[in-house]
């Protein structure tokens, strides 16, 4: 939970991932565990209706929903039930409608023990889910449209608040954007189902990512998380920061984005005929590269924040953010890797000395068990998993943390990871990255990262602007950071 603007505060999910009840791995009763470990908020959403084209010719033929999935729909629904705790973790009962023609859907459910519709199309699934409280959520909508990219055409708004901009397989955005839909089999991506699109024709849909694993660790670094901006960690506060759009979308660091016009929030649509004082507030994990202002589908401002390390005014001291990484390790030979994942388990504490400890951003992936266990203002200690399997999703066989320390040049930096015990100051942190083997050239390494500070990895944006181009205008931020990862806000309306 990080604090955001009064009233609300930042809470952390994945709603979007598979079990081995459809075609994924671990139970939900398994992925529980880990997402526990590391999210605010989860939702699974197997594979449960699938409506192909020769269904939907046919006319008469429902879409049908995967034995497995409905023999195992009972149990599902009482591990979401069971592990929904308002004030500690939330769970949403869920599940993916997959189409040819229209697309693919995520259902969602505010209550417990909900069943599946079927139907013969998504106007069909719709009308019958008008009679629950429920949402729906397009995602990898930039596919070629009938082959499942997104037909914006049958989206009915009201239910559908939200949209899937980001996931393992790449941004639905824009066709010529960042993240190209290439990582899986069934890319690439094709203007008529981006997101850009979909707004462009006047939907209204606030911004999620959310990974679409299949490999049974929800949340899973570089794979899309969301923020919700939240009053309290409940079911019933989440839905409705869910249908009013006060959410936004990241890949993997937990990047703090807060965006708004005219007082407003992101997600809000107001009335403005005079001037739009737009404001933003970003604080990354990294240092900010560039930060982009959307209007109706196009850059109107780019932001950049490449600037010198700099101490804190008021006392002299710095506030730095920096990456321990571990992991690596295996042959150089993809293949032999494969044939041989050696698992390594890791303990891990650093702990600070003549210097404050502020936060530590867990950026995890499989295998598990991955946790911080204890976090203080002067110690953190955490256990962590990695194998040598090459990853899918361009993701490194790593786990890391995210490190905020505030301190002077001279602030003692202690890291005790497996048999390894070292000690550097923040300004070793600050003037360079350090590699450590733990044996030969293909075994296991920790990385300490190069530090950045606050002016580094922060921004406040202010800009005015006051040309009316369209009924309704709409504004976003998209925020890139030097190591790759994103932002992009939930966008603002504004009518004239």
């Amino acid at each position: 939970m990080v604090k955001a603007r009064f009233p609300y505060k930042i809470f952390w999910g994945e709603i979007h991932t598979h079990t081995s009840f459809s075609d994924g791995k671990r139970t939900p009763e398994e992925q529980v565990v880990i997402a526990r470990t590391h999210l605010d908020f989860w939702a699974v959403t197997d594979h449960a209706v699938v409506i192909t084209a020769e269904q939907d010719a046919a006319g008469t033929k429902p879409g049908s929903t995967m034995k497995r999935v409905r023999q195992y729909w009972s149990r599902t629904q009482r591990v979401m039930a069971k592990h929904n705790e308002p004030g500690k973790f939330v769970t949403f009962l869920g599940y993916e409608i997959s189409t040819t023609k229209e697309g693919d859907f995520n259902v969602y459910y505010l209550d417990d023990h909900r069943p599946i519709y079927t139907g013969r199309c998504m106007a069909e699934i719709y009308r019958q889910l008008r009679k629950e409280r429920a949402i729906v959520i397009p995602h990898h909508s930039a596919y070629k449209i009938g082959k499942r990219g997104i037909s914006w055409k049958i989206v009915e708004n009201d239910l559908t608040p939200l949209v899937e901009v980001y996931s393992m397989h790449g941004s639905s955005e824009s066709d010529n954007g960042l993240f190209p839909m290439t990582w899986q089999s069934m890319g690439p991506r094709e203007t008529g189902g981006t997101v850009r699109r979909a707004l462009d024709g006047g939907l209204k849909m606030g911004f999620i990512a959310s990974s679409d694993d299949h490999k049974g660790y929800p949340g899973g670094y570089t794979l899309g998380l969301v923020a919700a901006l939240v009053k309290d960690l409940t079911r019933e506060e989440l839905w409705d920061t869910f249908t009013h759009r006060r959410t936004y979308a990241v890949t993997g660091d937990r990047i703090y984005l807060d965006f708004g016009i005219n007082g407003s929030f992101m997600g809000e649509e107001i009335r403005s005929a005079g001037k739009r004082q737009i404001r933003a507030h970003i604080i990354g994990c990294d240092v900010l590269d560039r930060l982009d202002l959307i209007k109706n589908g196009r850059v109107i401002n780019r932001f950049t924040n490449i600037q010198e390390p700099k101490k804190e005014e008021k006392d002299g001291n710095y506030q730095v953010k920096f990456r321990l990484e571990w992991g690596w390790g295996g042959s150089s030979n993809l293949e032999k890797r494969r044939k041989n994942p050696v698992i390594m388990p890791w303990t891990g504490r650093l702990s600070i000395k003549k210097g404050e400890l502020l936060s530590a951003s867990p950026c995890f992936g499989d295998p598990p068990p991955n946790e911080i266990q204890s976090l203080t203002d002067r110690e953190c200690v955490w256990i962590s998993t990695t194998d040598r399997e090459p990853r899918r999703y361009n993701r490194e066989s790593t786990n890391s943390i995210v490190f905020e320390v505030r301190g002077k040049e001279t602030t003692m930096i202690e890291l005790e990871m497996n048999s390894t015990n070292l000690k550097f100051t923040l300004g070793d942190i600050l003037r360079d990255s350090h590699v450590i083997f733990l044996g030969d050239m293909f075994d296991e390494r920790i990385k300490v990262h190069q530090g950045v500070t606050f002016n580094q990895f922060s921004k406040d944006i202010k800009f005015e602007d006051s040309v009316v181009e369209k009924a309704i205008d709409y504004y976003y931020l998209r925020v890139i950071q030097a190591n790759g990862q994103a932002a992009w806000s939930s966008p603002v309306w504004i009518k004239s």
